[in-house]
């Protein structure tokens, strides 16, 4: 993954409450390769939106990630809602086939969702 998932859960009265922030980074394309360490810097460039929907009656939510990374979502998945949510609510699967990873949440009452754009550079100086 280029950047750290941005996805935090609660589980509040039974019921689930999820936020999530879709990040992009914006570069100019330089790569680096080497065994040296080397900074990266970032700046919040724009952050248009949230989305949030507080439900009346909690419902089944389905969060599907389809990426190259896959597997590593899945991994990230599996360790994130096991320690923050109880059994049965939530279930996850992967397909290899089309590098997706799906998340089936029973009992969402909260959905809140956001959009940042970052700008990243290599710090070779």
């Amino acid at each position: 993954m280029k950047t750290g998932p941005a996805i935090a859960l609660d589980n509040v009265s039974g019921n689930v409450q999820i936020r999530l922030t879709m990040l992009a980074l914006n570069g100019d394309g330089t790569t680096y390769t080497g065994d040296d360490t080397i900074g990266v810097r970032t700046q919040l460039l724009f952050a248009p939106a949230i989305t949030e929907r507080n439900l009346t009656t909690p419902q089944t939510f389905w969060l599907n990630i389809t990426s190259e990374s896959a597997q590593a979502w899945q991994v990230f998945l599996n360790k994130t809602l096991s320690s923050r949510l109880g059994a049965g609510q939530y279930t996850i699967s992967y397909s290899a086939a089309t590098s997706t990873v799906s998340v089936r949440f029973a009992s969402v009452n909260k959905i809140v969702v956001s959009y940042q754009v970052f700008q990243s550079d290599l710090d070779l100086a």
